[in-house]
């Protein structure tokens, strides 16, 4: 039998029911990435770290095409950065002697080092000459919680070759985020709850 349009499998037929073989290949599930083009500037929304360069919000800031072109180039290095950031070990950093100096959002937080763990935005950015300020709003779920939105705040510096972790600009994360449901349904989380 011949498959379907963009399945390479084998269909097997069984008391009725239609088995798709386990050799299938669901090639139009792979998420190749693609370019989105921000005010003229380009932005590489391609593996490694696809999703997490789908979480730079970059069109609410009012940034101008020089700005964006910085962060455009500062790209890769800031998806690796929050990658890393997403786990539990050092390891997973591209600068393991980095993790002294970053803020551990699963420490803050007491959380297992099983526990999931997303970025959701990456936002409000400062662009200077030779930096580039932003957060991050985290997503994850504490045991018997409900899903929790935690923001920091990250500083990137430019290098000869690279843009690397410079610090955090404020001294304290913004801590958990109030959610709201808007009117068409979507979570909007912006203003921190107050520190108890």
């Amino acid at each position: 039998m011949k498959c379907e349009r963009h399945l390479r499998c084998k269909k097997v037929f069984c008391s009725g029911i239609l088995l798709l073989s386990s050799a299938c290949t669901p090639d139009f599930f792979v998420d190749r990435g693609h370019i989105d083009v921000v005010r003229g500037v380009p932005f590489n929304i391609m593996p490694p770290h696809l999703f997490i360069k789908k979480a730079f919000k970059l069109r609410a800031d009012n940034l101008t095409p020089a700005q964006l072109e910085k962060i455009s180039d500062a790209m890769p290095f800031i998806a690796s950065l929050t990658s890393g950031l997403l786990s539990a070990s050092p390891n997973k950093l591209a600068d393991p002697s980095l993790w002294p100096l970053l803020r551990n959002i699963r420490n803050i937080q007491a959380l297992d080092d099983s526990t999931p763990m997303h970025v959701k935005a990456i936002q409000h950015w400062q662009v200077t000459e030779r930096t580039i300020e932003f957060t991050i709003d985290y997503v994850f779920t504490k045991p018997s919680q409900n899903t929790v939105v935690f923001r920091d705040n990250y500083r990137m510096a430019q290098t000869q070759n690279a843009w690397v972790f410079f610090g955090h600009p404020r001294p304290k994360p913004e801590g958990e985020l109030q959610c709201v449901k808007g009117p068409l349904a979507w979570m909007a989380c912006d203003v921190p709850l107050p520190r108890r």
